[in-house]
């Protein structure tokens, strides 16, 4: 680093004759010390600055991490309610399939009139609209994983048609408070070093 001194000793003999003079041996030696002073207290800020950047960008990985686990765990607790909806309308299709074939035998019969048979078959239309618009809530929430996961193909993508047993936790965590202080904090540091400079 520049701001550090930089120290060098040398020494050596030498010998020497001329025709006309007797040999003569003679010893040398030099020490030199370099100190750059002009850029010795900025390197040491620079320094600092890079330290700060280097802070900062783990603080920014640490909340990034956390949003896309947010993200991949919204979509995954999206998708279990959404199978668990789907199987439930289902289920009252079912039963309003039964309730309108009931109904049928029953106008056959004379028991009633087809006001009945009108209504399931409403509910029928209603329900099957119900299950179009959560076929689509499911693809789209499968393509949000899928994303938030790295998963080329979503179709690849098989979440449980049940909630989990209640063992299983539940939480979804929002990206911690203290990296993103910390983030903050480093980037006031490398401002202020800046400022020094």
């Amino acid at each position: 680093r520049s701001f550090l001194p930089k120290i060098s000793a040398s020494g050596g003999v030498e010998r020497f004759h001329t025709d006309s003079l007797a040999a003569e041996q003679k010893g040398h030696w030099t020490v030199e010390a370099d100190v750059n002073v002009y850029r010795g207290g900025r390197d040491q800020l620079e320094n600092k600055i890079q330290r700060e950047h280097l802070s900062r960008s783990k603080a920014q990985f640490s909340i990034e991490l956390a949003n896309e686990l947010l993200e991949a765990k919204t979509a995954y607790w999206q998708m279990v309610a959404l199978n668990q909806k789907n199987a439930e309308l289902k289920e009252d299709l079912k039963w309003n399939e039964v309730n309108l074939k009931s109904s049928r035998r029953r106008i056959g019969a004379g028991l009633t009139t087809g006001a009945d048979a009108t209504q399931f078959e409403l509910n029928r239309t209603l329900i099957e609209r119900k299950l179009a618009d959560l076929e689509l809530n499911l693809r789209i929430e499968r393509n949000r994983l899928a994303v938030a996961i790295g998963v080329d193909d979503s179709s690849l993508i098989e979440v449980d048609q049940e909630f989990p047993s209640p063992t299983t936790t539940l939480s979804v965590e929002a990206p911690k408070p203290h990296a993103q202080v910390q983030g903050t904090s480093a980037r006031i540091q490398v401002h202020s070093h800046q400022a020094e400079i």
